[in-house]
């Protein structure tokens, strides 16, 4: 998907499209990662492409800078997420919430003779 998006980035009419969209996937944080190192390995290429006189800096928010904060916000996000998760398991709201198995009335299986004969000895 990074290179995808590198790919845009390099087709002048697609360019700004490539530069929203990857937004929404900076979210993935192996695609902050990667979108990162091909950013960083292109700087250059970007700057002749887009016909600007400086070269962007490594920290610009089109090269490394929104990677790292992407990083640093969903790895927050996703941390905090899982120990909610943890909490709502614990609390057994968790297994509510997904599992219908309260709407099942419970049936108490039959047992064979031999088991019941078992049963008795171990009692």
């Amino acid at each position: 998907m990074t290179l995808v998006f590198f790919i845009l980035r390099i087709i002048p009419s697609t360019t700004e499209v490539a530069k929203i969209l990857q937004w929404f996937l900076r979210f993935i944080p192996s695609y902050c990662f990667g979108s990162g190192l091909i950013n960083l390995g292109a700087r250059k290429l970007y700057t002749t492409i887009e016909g600007r006189e400086e070269d962007y800096e490594v920290y610009d928010i089109n090269i490394c800078l929104g990677d790292i904060l992407m990083l640093a916000i969903t790895g927050f996000i996703y941390i905090v997420l899982v120990f909610v998760i943890e909490k709502l398991n614990a609390k057994g709201i968790l297994t509510r919430i997904i599992s219908k198995e309260d709407t099942i009335t419970y049936k108490p299986k039959e047992m064979d003779a031999d088991v019941e004969d078992e049963m008795e000895e171990v009692a």
